[in-house]
């Protein structure tokens, strides 16, 4: 769990709207995903994320099966992590494995800056910190489609989108 942690904090604080042009996220309605997550050479996942929207994420580790039901929500001020009912709260701002440096580089690139718009009509933030880059992606309605930062060797990629309410 010590591996998949620190990605699922980045994942939430990113996703769960407390990034974000303040208009486009509230534009965007509450969706479920897909996010294959690499990290490293040797660890791969796979989560259903749920963003309800309000500042609230969810995720579910399904693979691999030593993961499997390990499962993290998060609002703006809590994370908590829980594994067959069993709950613990996580302490976002702590530096897990040298991720919280991104998160808030990522929060403020998202918050302030502009994204360069490509020809695909994707929008694109990309960011440094401490040396760190970062690049997430996100389609022309808000909803994200991969976060990459090599330096730490981090790659999701986001899939099977589905509004809330809709089918």
């Amino acid at each position: 769990m010590g591996r998949v942690l620190p990605i699922i904090i980045v994942l939430s604080l990113i996703l769960c709207g407390c990034g974000g042009n303040k208009q486009q996220t509230a534009a965007v309605p509450g969706y479920t995903c897909e996010a294959v997550i690499e990290y490293e050479k040797d660890f791969s996942a796979v989560a259903q994320i749920k963003v309800p929207g309000g500042g609230i994420f969810e995720a579910e580790i399904v693979s691999p099966t030593q993961l499997s039901g390990l499962k993290f929500s998060a609002d703006r001020e809590n994370i908590t992590v829980s594994l067959k009912g069993v709950e613990t709260p996580c302490q976002p701002k702590e530096s897990y494995g040298g991720f919280a440096d991104i998160m808030a580089a990522a929060f403020l690139k998202l918050s302030t800056g502009s994204p360069t718009l490509t020809k695909q009509k994707e929008l694109v933030y990309e960011g440094t910190t401490k040396g760190v880059f970062f690049k997430f992606v996100l389609n022309e309605e808000g909803l994200p489609l991969s976060l990459n930062v090599p330096e730490k060797k981090l790659k999701v990629e986001f899939s099977k989108w589905q509004y809330q309410g809709k089918n």
